[in-house]
């Protein structure tokens, strides 16, 4: 037995409204079973009306597997529960006393629930499985009602990705030209330098940007000289040329470097932190106001033409100091444009207009992403194996079902996932 299915029992109405008793004999009517909180913060269900014997009370309805987790929970000292009018709990093991020392009153679900509908979730929750529990029934499930939950999901996934930036807009007081700068700094690091490219644009205020913006040395000097590339002694024309630039720039400015290093080993030759500077100061200069492109974009060809960048002429044959290759373009490549795109840029759009309190936002939101083509991994893969081929048309449905499987199936959340509760109640 876990939590969630008490919380499926009472969302979805699956217990009788009248005949109910608390553990001490009381009479108990559902009035209005109240909103499910979903936060994770406070009681399970508010704004609850219940019937206890004569008296009607309108308040928070809390739930446990049993009774002594409310203490376990320590909800006794915590002042969100105060309002707790029903305490409703698998098994009743242990009185509960409330601050003022009377009982809280407990209904003990177990005795009124159907033991079919429990055999029936046990039978869920069990079933063989090769990849998600559910695996086998896909095909039973509405088409609207899948694109529905995938959008929802996705949804879901971006305000967990776009939590960072509301603190830079506290940060930077809303100062959306350095918060779009550190947000593309992060994604153009991609995994292994993410956290030093962050950090480097953190410390650049973005006036020296604008200030350099129409240099493009400047601005290649300025941010590798904050990543610590430019701290060594090479005999090599164009290095010593920035490496000059930048200790002008760090007296002039009072810079100081982040204090470590960008990562190198391991990383194919394109991904080098230097070409990924080199690159980023590409946009810089090419860009003016690029916050605000950024901020309207709302489809995948105009993201790549402001994404189509030259690099100075030494990264066309370098993609180091000191150490000449084949002559390449260095352009950034369409797959690249599409992983900021879902990294930095649609959560720069989802964080900017909530804070702004736009109407209808995720409507522009959506469209951006049904742009990008769907994504390949092993995990897409076997959702399209089990039935969801036909779903997936872009990357929006990519990215919602990896949220669905980490987030639910690997955790056997069903009865929080609308694709659970469907099949559960076929």
């Amino acid at each position: 037995m876990n939590e969630d299915f008490i919380h499926y029992l009472w969302r979805f109405k699956k217990i009788p409204v009248l005949n109910l008793q608390t553990v001490n004999g009381e009479t108990v009517e559902v009035i209005k079973f109240g909103n499910y909180n979903q936060s994770h913060s406070g009681p399970d269900f508010k704004e609850a009306i219940i019937r206890l014997g004569p008296q009607t009370w309108a308040g928070q309805v809390e739930m446990h597997i049993k009774s002594s987790d409310w203490y376990a929970h320590q909800h006794e000292v915590d002042s969100a529960y105060d309002n707790v009018i029903l305490h409703v709990v698998w098994e009743h093991d242990v009185d509960v006393f409330q601050k003022d020392q009377s009982v809280l009153p407990t209904l003990q679900l177990k005795d009124f629930v159907s033991k079919d509908l429990v055999k029936a979730y046990k039978d869920f929750m069990q079933r063989p499985q090769k990849f998600i529990l559910c695996e086998t029934s896909v095909g039973q499930l509405n088409s609207l009602d899948i694109q529905f939950w995938l959008e929802r999901l996705y949804i879901e996934r971006l305000s967990r990705k776009s939590q960072p930036i509301f603190a830079y807009i506290q940060q930077t007081k809303q100062h959306w030209d350095q918060i779009c700068f550190m947000q593309l700094a992060k994604s153009f690091g991609l995994k292994a330098n993410a956290e030093v490219f962050e950090a480097v644009a953190q410390s650049i205020n973005f006036k020296l940007i604008l200030q350099y913006q129409s240099q493009l040395d400047h601005l290649e000097a300025l941010l590798m000289g904050q990543a610590n590339l430019l701290k060594i002694e090479c005999e090599d024309h164009y290095y010593n040329h920035l490496q000059k630039i930048y200790k002008f720039l760090q007296s002039k400015h009072e810079l100081k470097p982040v204090g470590f290093k960008a990562e190198f080993f391991r990383l194919r030759p394109a991904n080098f932190p230097s070409i990924r500077l080199a690159q980023l100061a590409g946009l810089l200069h090419q860009n003016a106001g690029l916050a605000n492109q950024l901020l309207k974009v709302k489809r995948l060809a105009d993201l790549k033409s402001i994404f189509t960048i030259e690099v100075s002429t030494y990264w066309k044959t370098h993609y180091n100091f000191g150490k000449e290759s084949k002559p390449t373009a260095k352009q950034l490549s369409a797959g690249f444009v599409q992983l900021c795109a879902i990294n930095a840029i649609i959560p720069l759009q989802f964080a900017y207009y909530q804070f702004k309190q736009t109407l209808d936002f995720e409507a522009q939101i959506l469209a951006l992403v049904r742009s990008l083509n769907p994504e390949h991994n092993s995990i897409i893969k076997r959702f399209k194996a089990i039935g969801f081929e036909d779903q997936i048309s872009s990357a929006l449905e990519t990215q919602a079902l990896l949220t669905l499987k980490k987030d639910y199936c690997d955790q056997k959340r069903c009865l929080n996932c609308n694709f659970g509760i469907k099949l559960m109640q076929q």
